[in-house]
């Protein structure tokens, strides 16, 4: 997932209780609980394959990963099969993540994901399964929003909808204020949900419209981690501690 890095970035409610506004005031060395995003960008140089026992060693405790884009050519990410095995391979916390293409329909996008990540047995319903996540940010061009934003708002509404009604959980969504303020005009319907917001630094990401706090923080894009191939990766603190990112992952503490 990436925002840009010129704008400085996702959990929808899920069967639990989210663990509640992050403070206002701490960096991300503040909060004990990291984890990364990665997607087919993240696999670079002679030896592409993540080494997944040395991620899991530095500490990080949960990733996303990216599944699959739009849905009209059926874009799958390469190393989307390889990365999931790769994390439950040692037991990483994890979900799968879905990048939106503005202009096409919301139900037939979740219906991509949805056979992608289930072909691999994920939900975010199993012991480990973060909720599934939406990735809805500027697109490319010189049209970043990409629809109108009432257009906008119905078909990720839709997507949500479709996913929730399959797995029983809502997506994540991963966004930030600016980009519902810019193109999809101010919505408050996106705050409802448990989220990952960008913001790209020491300050925490302001609250979407209609929204309280975060939950997921991205707070760089050029992470330095031991495991990966490429050194650059998106790197997000949880705003609770470890038992509450366990209880979300379906790992309730007895």
């Amino acid at each position: 997932m990436r925002i840009s890095r010129v704008l400085p970035v996702t959990l929808a409610f899920a069967l639990l209780a989210p663990p509640g506004p992050a403070a206002a005031t701490a960096g991300p060395e503040g909060y004990a609980v990291h984890g990364i995003d990665i997607s087919g960008h993240n696999h670079t140089g002679e030896n592409q394959a993540i080494d997944w026992r040395a991620l899991a060693a530095t500490g990080q405790k949960f990733v996303s990963i990216k599944a699959t884009e739009g849905h009209r050519t059926k874009w799958v990410n390469d190393w989307f099969a390889r990365d999931l095995a790769g994390a439950r391979s040692v037991k990483l916390i994890h979900t799968a993540y879905h990048y939106f293409t503005h202009e096409q329909d919301g139900v037939a996008q979740a219906d991509h994901f949805l056979a992608t990540v289930r072909g691999q047995g994920l939900d975010g319903t199993h012991p480990y399964e973060l909720p599934l996540e939406l990735d809805i940010e500027p697109q490319g061009g010189d049209k970043p929003c990409g629809a109108e934003p009432a257009a906008l708002v119905r078909q990720a509404l839709a997507f949500i909808g479709r996913v929730e009604s399959v797995t029983g959980v809502a997506p994540t969504v991963y966004t930030q204020k600016s980009f519902v303020d810019r193109c999809m005009a101010g919505s408050t319907e996106f705050g409802k949900y448990r989220v990952r917001l960008a913001r790209y630094g020491r300050t925490p990401p302001p609250p979407l419209p209609g929204g309280t706090g975060w939950d997921f923080w991205q707070f760089t894009s050029t992470a330095r981690i031991a495991g990966l191939p490429s050194h650059d990766v998106d790197e997000n603190v949880f705003a609770g501690d470890l038992a509450a990112l366990e209880r979300l992952a379906n790992l309730a503490r007895k």
